[in-house]
């Protein structure tokens, strides 16, 4: 499904729906989580920074269509997309039923001083 667009579904009330969110909704939460490779030639030429990623979680819980929407350089931006895509969650439900949602999260990559 990379680069077609899927159906999801925001959480919360949908403009002009009067009626309260079921008790039952929730967004995705990680449960596996991969950190990104930080290649030493990309920190020893000083590329730091913070990816914003944008992505798909469906109804089964993967990663669909990361995209990078701010990065301060394109090879972070390639190395976050492909950290996201090993990402699991708990799908998001709304009203009762597993549902495709649409998230973003920050992938930060800075020389903690590891001395690897």
């Amino acid at each position: 499904m990379v680069g077609d667009k899927i159906p999801y579904a925001r959480l919360g009330i949908p403009p002009g729906d009067k009626q309260s969110t079921d008790s039952s909704d929730r967004m995705p939460r990680p449960i596996k989580v991969v950190n990104a490779d930080y290649p030493e030639r990309l920190m020893k030429a000083g590329i730091r920074g913070t990816v914003l990623v944008r992505f798909y979680v469906d109804t089964n819980g993967r990663v669909v269509d990361p995209v990078a929407v701010k990065s301060p350089d394109p090879a972070l931006s390639r190395l976050a997309e492909e950290s996201l895509l090993k990402w699991r969650f708990t799908p998001g439900i709304k009203r009762g039923v597993p549902v495709n949602s649409l998230l973003e999260v920050p992938v930060t990559f800075a020389d903690t001083g590891s001395g690897k």
